[in-house]
């Protein structure tokens, strides 16, 4: 039986769906026929279903072309227009092969910010955080590092098909046009290659490299037959509402630098304390907050895809996709709970790493990690799901009680009443000087 036939013939709600299918994993009962499936009527059910959680309408309308921006140069080359006009599709693809030819010929102009207001690495309290006074991107500058990131986009051979990333490409400008017009008070957005009236300067986007990641799961996802075949117009909205919703809650946070920051400093790093203040402790000792940014950046921004195998992911997804919980915190929870899952390992390198370097370091290639083909993906998603709940109800308590049960039953430590690690070794330091101070008295 198909994931799409369970799914018709269990569960008759999107409720039911969401509450029993993938919260109390009945759809994880038979773990390989959900590995490796794609996830198109799931994710489709759970998103594009009419909803509480469904704040916002989804797009009902045709996809816009994405515009032809030519330099002078480009203009010329192009005169002497064919007699026969290609269909709209064929000149897609045909002007996404030239834009690529052009950008690998030229080179991308520009892949950062315009300007940078002082030192990147310092803030005004001195942590190694990055500032950036606009990072709005005329419209042929977004294009461009769109058509770089797309050329280097590796999660299926499928994406190698130009006809697939003239599609790609598509979907991201539709949805740089549409968050722009929502960010509008305007009812409709005008010609982004007109100038702004009000300004005199032309409309500017916001694109961040990652995006197209995100967009690329999804895109995998509903493609029919493993990607053998472009989307219909129908399949496109739905790839594009799926990923308008989920980046309604991703972009604010994890794609803006200072809302990271202040998501490290209240959400994760104070569910991590409450879950286990000794994890904490390594994690944070000495002010390492800004070294811990490097990774949860990583992590964050395309929402494990690179830190994780295929399958795991998706199960994350399931998740994410339902709603349930803010995006935000279930993430923080979710990635204290594989940091439960290597708690032995973490301890094991803080003792001989003063400056976290180690640490970080087995963070940034987390993929590597003897761990991972052990761990229970739909166990830490509910676990997760779990500590959000308790985080939300205040019983920090509570929160602690079932990660010290997590840890251990995944590691078989005990840290229900555990000596601080970096208080054990300043003792373990102290006696070692008293009994140095005692021998030379003899």
């Amino acid at each position: 039986m198909s994931i799409k036939e369970t799914i018709i013939e269990r569960y008759p709600s999107r409720e039911q769906l969401v509450q029993n299918g993938i919260w109390r994993s009945e759809l994880y009962r038979n773990r390989a026929s959900m590995a490796g499936c794609d996830r198109s009527w799931l994710w489709r059910t759970l998103v594009l279903t009419p909803h509480m959680e469904m704040d916002v309408s989804p797009f009902e309308g045709d996809l816009l072309p994405v515009p032809l921006i030519t330099t002078k140069r480009e203009e010329e080359e192009q005169e002497g227009d064919q007699q026969v006009k290609p269909t709209s599709h064929e000149r897609s693809i045909s002007e996404y092969r030239k834009k690529m030819q052009h950008n690998i010929k030229m080179g991308i102009r520009r892949l950062t910010p315009r300007e940078v207001v002082h030192d990147p690495l310092q803030d005004s309290k001195g942590a190694h955080v990055p500032t950036i006074e606009n990072d709005e991107l005329s419209l042929d500058e977004a294009l461009e590092i769109i058509d770089l990131d797309l050329s280097r986009l590796m999660l299926d051979d499928m994406f190698r098909d130009p006809a697939v990333l003239a599609q790609l490409r598509q979907l991201l400008y539709n949805y740089l046009i549409i968050s722009k017009q929502r960010q509008s008070s305007h009812s409709f957005i005008k010609d982004p290659m007109e100038e702004n009236g009000d300004s005199g300067e032309p409309t500017t986007f916001r694109y961040k490299q990652g995006y197209h990641e995100i967009l690329g799961l999804i895109y995998l996802q509903l493609s029919p037959e493993n990607g053998t075949t472009i989307l219909d117009s129908e399949m496109m909205r739905n790839v594009l509402n799926i990923y308008i919703k989920l980046m309604d809650q991703v972009a604010p946070v994890f794609y803006d630098e200072q809302a990271l920051i202040n998501w490290d400093e209240t959400q994760f790093s104070l569910i991590l304390k409450n879950a286990s203040p000794i994890l904490y402790d390594v994690m944070y000792e000495n002010g390492n907050s800004h070294n811990n940014l490097i990774w949860l950046l990583r992590w964050t921004k395309v929402l494990f895809l690179r830190e994780l195998p295929r399958d795991q992911v998706l199960i994350i997804w399931d998740h994410l996709l339902t709603f349930t919980y803010p995006i935000a915190n279930y993430v923080a929870c979710l990635i204290v709970t594989l940091l439960l899952s290597i708690y032995d390992q973490l301890l094991e390198l803080n003792k001989h790493d003063s400056d976290h370097d180690d640490i970080i370091e087995m963070m940034l290639h987390f993929k590597e990690n003897k761990v991972i083909p052990s761990i229970d993906m739909v166990e830490l998603c509910k676990l997760a799901g779990n500590i959000c709940e308790l985080w939300y109800s205040r019983q920090f308590h509570d929160i602690k009680s079932i990660c010290d049960s997590f840890i251990k039953l995944k590691t078989g430590i005990d840290t229900s009443n555990t000596i601080d690690p970096n208080r054990q070794r300043l003792e373990n330091k102290l006696r070692q000087n008293v009994m140095k101070s005692l021998s030379k008295g003899k």
